[in-house]
């Protein structure tokens, strides 16, 4: 792997999140990716250019999207003429503003490197091959990945301002505040279901408006939280220092978010025998990496092939500072793992929800290990769960195995995948904004 634009960039002083002799994550990359990535990883780690590309993006956000969500912010006809132009082009408008037409140009641009047919073929896969075998597996643990960042944690937290003065872990412990993490987890999802259909790099259709949309909701956040750094109603210390640890929700944070669940595929394809071929592979990155570019991450952080993505994600996991706004990092790992969405996929069966939790517990295990789990204190799996999950992953591994012989199983499969994104997690994300609405009632429709 090479590093795009390697060179040397002016010298920032190095953020205290950042920590390039780190080993706490080098388990977790070779349970994920495996012993020859991490190696390949440190390789690149060692690397001043790469050490200076990432310190530099973490202290960078979305020039583009956040001049345009300024604008929106102070002028009703902008934020009018950017739905319009969203859903139509800037031909539909009337005398659009340069901060849209700039905004509009990069968004209808395909990187360097990728092209509409690979994303298109990415988008099938994702949609596809992450099944229900793939993602009751691997779906959480390998979505949790971004907790490592502190950027991402800080971004779940901070965005929920207390209205009282309180320290920001009694703010996390807050109930609201989780519901609106178990919410925005699966609303992410949704934004998975509509960015991966077909047509999704098709200029104004479903996918391009949620990409664009999405973007600018970040935008108006960053914006929200630098402007308020300093008045955050929090008691000292203060969650976040812009000059020690850079932007949340920043320009590097963006590479990795979406690259989570396509992780999960490839750990599927490593570990249950998911037949997808390397040509599908790489189409796959391609197509989280046009969708990092359409959130406003730099064209240099563009991948267009597995292995170049999965390495650089395992350079960015070993270079986290594990001790950087550590209760908030570990907050976050067990808030993803306490979300529990098997009540809102079976609600009516509290047998169902227990295994489910057991196996998600088992699998995570599997992925993390016990000295990650030690570190931030996340639930062990149940006694129970490691032979119950050894088996479940015999079985899927075989029905994957057999799917290559069979076109009937494998279309069965793909059909499931189909399903996962368009019946099942919708159906969950509403279950799931009911029994909330419900607990909030004294009526919740889920049983525990």
């Amino acid at each position: 792997m090479t590093i795009k634009n390697e060179r040397i960039f002016p010298t920032k002083p190095v953020l205290k999140r950042l920590n390039f002799n780190s080993q706490q994550n080098d388990d977790l990359v070779v349970r994920t990716f495996g012993k020859d990535v991490l190696l390949e990883a440190r390789r690149i780690a060692k690397k001043p250019a790469f050490q200076e590309q990432l310190n530099r993006l973490f202290q960078t956000g979305d020039d583009t999207a956040s001049r345009l969500a300024a604008k929106t912010r102070a002028d009703g006809k902008v934020r009018k003429d950017t739905q319009l132009a969203l859903a139509k082009g800037l031909a539909a408008v009337n005398d659009p503003c340069d901060e849209l037409k700039a905004f509009m140009d990069h968004a209808l641009r395909i990187p360097a490197g990728l092209s509409r047919e690979k994303i298109e073929l990415g988008a099938h896969v994702f949609r596809t091959r992450f099944n229900p075998l793939t993602f009751f597996v691997y779906g959480t643990p390998c979505a949790a990945l971004q907790a490592a960042s502190a950027g991402i944690a800080a971004a779940a937290w901070l965005t929920n301002q207390p209205k009282q003065r309180m320290t920001l872990m009694e703010n996390i412990e807050r109930d609201d505040v989780y519901t609106r993490l178990v919410v925005r987890f699966v609303e992410t999802f949704r934004w998975f279901a509509d960015v991966s259909q077909p047509g999704a790099t098709d200029p104004y259709g479903p996918g391009f408006q949620a990409n664009c949309r999405i973007r600018l909701i970040h935008a108006h956040v960053r914006g929200h939280m630098k402007l308020d750094a300093d008045d955050w109603n929090y008691e000292p210390p203060l969650g976040w220092r812009t000059d020690e640890l850079g932007y949340p929700m920043s320009a590097a944070e963006g590479s990795i978010v979406v690259t989570t669940l396509a992780t999960a595929i490839l750990v599927a394809r490593r570990k249950l025998a998911l037949q997808v071929s390397d040509e599908e592979l790489d189409a796959l990155f391609q197509f989280t990496s046009y969708l990092n570019y359409m959130q406003g991450v730099p064209e240099e952080l563009v991948q267009n092939n597995a292995h170049d993505a999965t390495v650089y994600f395992a350079a960015y996991l070993i270079t986290m500072d594990p001790h950087c706004y550590y209760d908030s990092v570990k907050a976050l790992y067990c808030g993803i793992q306490n979300i529990h969405l098997e009540k809102a996929l079976f609600p009516d069966s509290v047998l169902a929800q227990k295994v489910i939790d057991g196996l998600v517990m088992a699998s995570w295990h599997e992925l993390y290990g016990d000295s990650h789990r030690e570190f931030y204190g996340t639930r062990k799996a149940p006694a129970w769960a490691s032979g119950a999950y050894f088996a479940i992953r015999v079985l899927f591994k075989g029905v994957n195995l057999a799917s290559r012989h069979s076109s009937w199983l494998k279309r069965k499969l793909d059909e499931a995948g189909l399903m996962l994104w368009t019946d099942l997690l919708p159906a969950a994300e509403t279950r799931l904004k009911a029994h909330f609405r419900g607990v909030a009632d004294g009526v919740d429709p889920i049983k525990h």
